[in-house]
């Protein structure tokens, strides 16, 4: 698999006309948001019960995550505070390009998925002087026209990263998306910046690309349905898989109620944190996809929520 890892700091401040939100829809350079999957009966957050409850995290309050008040099916939070930047000025004409690469039935495992496109989700948008990218692991999401949160990324955990970053940077996130591979399903994107897709070769992202790249052994969180990859103990740097996660006071779960694509190092002296939208399956070899990883200590000690990992 060809694939491009784009590594960044935490971005500074920047003045633009488009930024990530925060949950009372003020200016953030990013946020972070873990949600839960569905937990019957249990009352830890609002919305876990019916799958769209979820903890956050962002530039200004740094530290743990912490429960939302509203829910992902709510407007009032900062997922939909910051896609209405886009849905506000359709007329104006910012560019704007949701991409997905699930098949309808991703979740039931590996053998219906498309290797057409990339194992991608996201969202690039961008007006004026700033890019927001935001990056997350829910299918069939967001819709082109206005805010919604989909059934489709109700059952499972799932995780989304939005980061400010100023125009300079759109070529960077371009040539990701370029490896990535990405099925554009809604895209106000001018034709000339449209590009080809590349070759894809065999090999994981994380043992062949992450791990060597920031010089740290991973814990990864993905879904994992068959054709699981073996631990590579003989490489200088390696991933290790989630085996459970927990989060706040919501009740421990397992991997395979986790639809996340989260990786965190192992070196504290190398706080990073990457969040994606490819697996750790050898479905995946041939399939574009990336990870958006940032070093950031407040970050990394806040996706310290892997419970259980395999190791060597």
């Amino acid at each position: 698999m060809n694939e491009v890892i784009l590594l960044s700091l935490i971005p500074a401040a920047v003045l633009a006309t488009f930024s990530c939100k925060n949950q009372a829809g003020n200016n953030v350079d990013w946020f972070a948001v873990y949600k839960m999957p569905i937990v019957p009966g249990d009352a830890s957050i609002n919305g876990v019960q019916d799958g769209v409850g979820f903890y956050y995290l962002d530039a200004k309050s740094p530290g743990a995550f912490v429960p939302s008040t509203n829910m992902l099916n709510d407007t009032k939070q900062a997922i939909a505070y910051t896609l209405q930047q886009f849905y506000t000025k359709q007329n104006d004409s910012p560019v704007f390009h949701p991409y997905d690469g699930d098949s309808d039935t991703d979740d039931g495992g590996d053998a219906s998925e498309s290797t057409k496109y990339g194992h991608t989700k996201g969202v690039v948008f961008f007006y004026g002087t700033a890019v927001i990218w935001l990056v997350h692991s829910v299918p069939k999401f967001p819709p082109p026209e206005h805010y919604s949160y989909p059934e489709s990324g109700m059952d499972y955990g799932q995780t989304m990263l939005c980061m400010t970053f100023k125009y300079a940077e759109l070529s960077k996130i371009g040539t990701q998306l370029f490896y990535n591979r990405p099925n554009i399903y809604s895209s106000f994107l001018p034709t000339t910046m449209s590009v080809a897709n590349p070759d894809l070769v065999n090999v994981d992202l994380y043992d062949s690309l992450v791990a060597p790249t920031l010089k740290t052994d991973l814990t990864v969180e993905s879904w994992r349905r068959g054709g699981l990859i073996s631990l590579q103990c003989s490489l200088t740097y390696h991933a290790n898989d989630a085996l459970s996660i927990h989060v706040g006071n919501t009740p421990e779960f397992s991997y395979t109620k986790d639809h996340s694509k989260m990786a965190r190092s192992t070196d504290s002296s190398k706080p990073y944190v990457c969040i994606g939208d490819i697996n750790r399956m050898t479905s995946q070899y041939v399939r574009g996809g990336g990870t958006l990883c940032t070093n950031s200590s407040s970050l990394w000690g806040a996706f310290s929520v892997i419970a259980t990992q395999n190791s060597c």
